[in-house]
């Protein structure tokens, strides 16, 4: 375990508050506690960043239900102080049921922004994704996935639902000596699953690959960036057409 924890020195689940994807952080904290007995959880909250998402889609998300809404019934919703009193009781007790201790934190938008792009390299950035696909193009998460890039860490897109079973870590590797291959292998000797690399080099390749064998998905798919990989609208797409976390590496070794 210790190679692995060289390169990722700490996990840290990234979540938006005021989006209920309660799944997706369950299964980001399962993925955390194979690296380590903690982690890192930071809550994103700020009602003026999560709802400048109507200037583009003509919606608005409700703060205190996480519903979204049409402008036209949009009303003032009395503040809610207890809320994030709320959610952080919620994820500890999300992060207790699979066996992990969250430090857990909740920052307005651009603390936690800041926080993320800081992330260092020998961390590992969980980025826990929407299923509603409005809020995947909102601003609030559109935002966060460039701030996980720009911090040029390790970033997993984590589906809401992990394969079952032990499926084996799939790389997509270009050449030899892709770093890719690598940490595959680190993360291989950690959560005790085979290596496999596939034919395809790329994500967009896989779709068809397995839309006639579902049961095949490993457990992880590990590459890394490259120019057509940096889209990470792209990458949290495939994640979820998969049904399998992305880990998302540096180019460079």
């Amino acid at each position: 375990m210790t190679e692995v924890l060289a390169r990722f020195t700490k996990c840290t689940v990234v979540s938006i508050a005021t989006i209920d994807h309660a799944a997706g952080e369950a299964a980001a904290l399962t993925i955390a506690r194979r690296f380590g007995s903690s982690c890192r959880a930071i809550l994103v909250t700020n009602e003026d960043m999560v709802v400048s998402a109507h200037a583009t889609f003509g919606h608005v998300l409700d703060v205190v239900t996480g519903q979204w809404r049409d402008l036209r019934q949009v009303i003032e919703t009395p503040k809610r102080p207890k809320r994030s009193v709320q959610r952080i009781e919620l994820l500890s007790e999300m992060a207790r049921s699979v066996g992990i201790e969250a430090d857990i934190s909740v920052l307005e938008s651009g603390q936690a922004l800041a926080d993320v792009k800081a992330t260092p390299r020998q961390d590992l950035l969980i980025l826990v994704q929407p299923t509603d696909p409005l809020a995947r193009q909102s601003h609030p998460f559109t935002e966060l996935r460039h701030a996980a890039l720009s911090a040029h860490a390790p970033i997993l897109f984590v589906p809401p639902h992990l394969p079952t079973g032990s499926r084996g870590i799939l790389v997509l590797a270009q050449r030899e000596g892709d770093p890719a291959i690598e940490v595959a292998e680190q993360v291989s000797r950690v959560i005790g699953e085979p290596v496999k690399r596939s034919g395809a080099s790329r994500l967009e390749e896989l779709g068809g690959i397995w839309e006639a064998d579902r049961t095949r998905l490993p457990s992880i798919i590990v590459t890394a960036r490259d120019v057509q990989l940096d889209d990470p609208a792209f990458v949290s797409r495939m994640t979820l057409r998969l049904g399998v976390p992305i880990l998302l590496i540096e180019s460079e070794a």
